[in-house]
This record gives structure tokens, C-alpha cells and sequence, in this order.
């Protein structure tokens, strides 16, 4: 019913108030006791209200940081970015930005201000990227103190678990609507970080499962990035 107020009544609702709705309806998608919602149904209203939006330039990076602060566990970054569609602009401007600064909250330990244009982004995401070795974060996880009773194992699971979560980020920032032929200098960057400090970094063992599904998602996302560049060179 909501979905079809929001797309008929275009005007029902101030930006303050459809920012206020659509942190509440983030904020219920992570509740683990309410799952009889269907997430395209969420995706329809959630698109609406991002329409709706007057002042969107304002208003996006607001969301962006409201969003940030619902959960501090990359899992539910995860989750939140499911419910944000990527069939409209908006939507995929948002995942963008959003996904950055859930990398920048797990690298970081804070959000730090996330720039709006592709190219420093796309500096900023190859900067994370060279935090991203499994074997770097496994040793910033046994510095902490809450972490003195794990073992190694335990932790190198930890590791490639946030390594595997930070990796379906980078993939959602690096993203764009720019022209290929602009995104192409920024996806060779990107293809060389991501071979360098991440792929090289992962030791295969057939006794730890975990890691070859992430190096599988390191060559998914190396594929598309892959792609793109193909379809980026200058017609002959």
C-alpha cells in the first residue's frame, strides 16, 4: 500500500520525512525476527521514496552516513546494501557511496568523508584495496586484545569472512555510470590492486574451503572489471 502511495502521491512526504521512512525500513530489514517481507517489494518502495527526493544532492550523502550507523558488522552492511535497487540511478549512485563508507568504517574503525566524484573515488578504493590482504588483516586481528583466546585458525576464518564481505563492496563501489572510456584508466588501477594485495595474498589449502571462495570472488569481480576494459577500447 505504501509502495503505491509513494508512486501515485509523489508529494506526500518532505525529504526529512522520506529520509526518517527509509532508515526506519533499512533499520527493520536487519531485525532477524521479521523475515515475511518480500525484498523486491522493499526494492519498489525504496526506489519510490529515493525518487521522491527533491533535494537529492543534499539528502544522498545524509542517507548515506544514517546508513552507516545502523550496524557496525560488515554482514549487515551486506544486508542493507541488498535492499538498495540498482535499476535506477539513484539507487546505484547510493550503493556507490554507501559501500564506500562501510569499507571506510571497517578499515578505519570510523567513516571518514567519502568524496562524490568517480575520480577520487576510485583513487580512495584503490587506497583501501592495498588493506585488504587476508594475511595483513589476520595480524591486526591478533593485536586485539578481545581476540587473545582465538586461535589462528579462528582467526584466518575471521579474516577471509571480512575479506570476502569488504571484496562484494569494493564490487558495488567500483561501479559507475561514467563513459568505459573514462572508467578505463581507474579499472587498470583497480585490476592491478586487486591482483597485487589481494589475489597474490591467498594461499589455497584444501583444508580451508574459506579461502578459495574468496579467491573465486576475487576472480569474478577481476572478471567484470575485465570486461569492461574490453568493451572500453576504441573501436578500430
Amino acid at each position: 500500500f505504501l509502495s503505491l502511495c509513494t508512486a501515485v502521491y509523489r508529494e506526500s512526504y518532505h525529504d526529512l520525512e522520506i529520509l526518517a521512512l527509509l532508515v526506519m525500513l533499512l533499520k527493520i530489514h536487519l531485525e532477524k525476527e521479521i523475515k515475511d517481507i518480500p525484498v523486491m517489494d522493499l526494492h519498489c518502495l525504496i526506489a519510490n521514496l529515493l525518487q521522491n527526493i527533491k533535494d537529492w544532492v543534499t539528502i544522498m550523502p545524509e542517507l548515506c552516513f544514517a546508513m552507516s550507523e545502523l550496524s557496525d558488522h560488515h554482514h549487515n552492511f551486506l544486508k542493507l546494501l541488498q535492499l538498495v535497487p540498482t535499476f535506477e540511478l539513484r539507487g546505484r549512485e547510493l550503493r556507490r557511496h554507501v559501500s564506500l563508507i562501510f569499507i571506510s568504517n571497517i578499515q578505519n574503525g570510523h567513516c571518514t568523508d567519502i568524496p562524490l566524484d568517480y575520480v577520487s573515488r576510485m583513487l580512495l578504493l584503490c587506497t583501501y584495496l592495498s588493506q585488504m590482504k587476508p594475511s595483513s588483516l589476520v595480524k591486526k586481528m591478533q593485536s586485539l586484545p578481545e581476540n587473545e583466546a582465538k586461535t589462528f585458525l579462528d582467526l584466518d576464518q575471521e579474516a577471509y569472512y571480512l575479506t570476502f564481505s569488504l571484496l562484494h563492496l569494493v564490487n558495488d563501489a567500483s561501479s559507475s555510470d561514467e563513459p568505459l572510456s573514462f572508467q578505463r584508466k581507474y579499472l587498470v588501477k583497480l585490476c592491478s590492486e586487486l591482483e597485487k594485495h589481494v589475489k597474490s595474498d591467498i594461499r589455497e589449502d584444501a583444508r580451508f574451503f574459506y579461502r578459495t571462495k574468496v579467491k573465486d570472488l576475487v576472480a569474478r569481480i577481476h572478471g567484470r572489471w575485465q570486461e569492461l576494459l574490453l568493451y572500453s577500447r576504441p573501436s578500430q
